[in-house]
């Protein structure tokens, strides 16, 4: 699940959601990087990816500014299936 979820790391929101959900932010491991600006001052880490527990992410990162006030996010993920 992608995308702007206009919702903070600590917001109650996000929080409900993974809490009945199987999913886990795709950036546990990778660090907390802002993905959203508002001028200089302004920042926020607001659009996520959120994965299940048959994917094991391997890499996450943000993009580059495109014109946009968020940045995308990338990640690289592999399927783990059972033997």
């Amino acid at each position: 699940l992608v995308g702007d979820f206009n919702a903070a790391p600590w917001s109650a929101a996000l929080s409900d959601l993974l809490a009945t959900t199987d999913l886990r932010p795709a950036n546990l491991g990778f660090g907390v990087r802002p993905t959203w600006f508002f001028g200089l001052v302004m920042q926020a880490p607001i659009d996520y990816m959120l994965v299940s527990d048959e994917l094991t992410v391997t890499d996450y990162d943000t993009g580059m500014q495109f014109g946009s006030d968020h940045l995308p996010v990338m990640a690289t993920v592999r399927l783990d299936r059972p033997d």
